[in-house]
């Protein structure tokens, strides 16, 4: 990352959603959270959970 705020190398942290705008809001582990943008940012996936959970239709998606 080309940001002076950017946490550093190896920083690793939990995905939390994915907003509106398509940006990738994570909370790091070691505290305090930032939006990835993808095609911006690098960022590696490292693992993932085994089990997904549902997610209710708003009414504008159903």
């Amino acid at each position: 990352m080309d940001d002076a705020q950017a946490p550093p190398a190896g920083t690793e942290g939990t995905v939390r959603g994915v907003d509106d705008i398509g940006s990738i809001p994570i909370a790091r582990d070691t505290g305090g959270s930032l939006n990835v943008v993808l095609g911006e940012d690098e960022v590696e996936i490292i693992g993932k959970k085994q089990s997904l959970k549902s997610i209710p239709l708003s009414a504008g998606n159903r």
